[in-house]
């Protein structure tokens, strides 16, 4: 038995309070100097489709899971049955890099994983 949702499960929930960002390094690295990631922000509701989407791109090896206040669902973006994609119609400055663990802020001493190490 599969784990995967269907996508109308995606319509019919609350909207995620976290989303889940693939990027590079160096947008990291961006994101960091200017303080947050400037809006719309997209991302996924679990990190298993932000991975799976993640896969088929050139370089998006940092997950970042991302605090959001209005996430708004993006109908025709989703992961078929893992997750459906949402977007922050504002900057979003709070994160963590998925398995790091406590919360950070952008402009905060905020550094990127070690390479290899997701």
């Amino acid at each position: 038995m599969s784990n995967r949702l269907p996508l109308r499960w995606a319509a019919t929930r609350e909207p995620p309070a976290v989303i889940y960002h693939a990027t590079t390094p160096r947008k990291f690295e961006r994101y960091k100097h200017t303080g947050c990631i400037l809006a719309p922000v997209r991302g996924f509701d679990c990190p298993e489709a932000a991975r799976e989407w993640a896969a088929d791109k050139q370089g998006r090896t940092i997950i970042l899971a991302l605090t959001v206040t209005r996430p708004q669902l993006l109908p025709d973006h989703h992961i078929l049955g893992v997750g459906a994609a949402w977007f922050e119609p504002v900057d979003v400055a709070e994160y963590r890099v998925c398995g790091a663990g406590r919360w950070r802020t952008f402009g905060a001493g905020a550094v990127a994983p070690a390479p290899g190490s997701r």
